[in-house]
């Protein structure tokens, strides 16, 4: 091999293991951004999903407006915006959504429906051992958000 040859050898071996130390160091950076990303997209379901936003509705008219809804209603609307919550306490358990940016979007709407839910003064009401078990993981961090 020729003294050039070994030259152009080097330099495309220092090229490569370049492209990989900087591949590995980013890796993090970009990982972290696309779980800030997925969060940010799961928060806003809330907002933006027709089924979520319908339940909302139903629930806050019932706790909030003291409107006439049927129980049937009551319990599909709640099923699913708990269902929707936990779903988001997982992600956040397994590590895909964060924590902190989950905390900055739906802490408050979260606390706020499980209180209302949780409240006896409604006829559709729940008891906190029957969340426990169905919803562990929201019922988990509804502790830690409604300080």
């Amino acid at each position: 091999m020729s003294c050039l040859e070994i030259t152009i050898a080097t330099i495309s071996m220092l090229a490569t293991v370049t492209i990989a130390i900087t591949a590995v160091w980013q890796l993090p950076a970009m990982l972290r951004a696309q779980k800030q990303r997925a969060t940010l997209d799961v928060c806003d379901r809330y907002d933006s999903d027709l089924i979520i936003v319908k339940s909302h509705r139903v629930l806050t008219s019932y706790y909030k407006n003291n409107a006439e809804v049927k129980e049937t209603d009551l319990d599909e609307a709640y099923s699913t915006l708990m269902n929707y919550f936990d779903s988001v306490a997982i992600g956040i358990k397994q590590g895909l959504y964060l924590k902190k940016i989950a905390d900055a979007h739906i802490s408050r709407i979260v606390v706020k429906h499980i209180n209302w839910s949780l409240d006896s003064k409604f006829s559709f009401h729940k008891k906190k051992d029957e969340l426990n078990d169905s919803y562990e993981e929201i019922m988990a961090l509804y502790e830690e958000w409604k300080r």
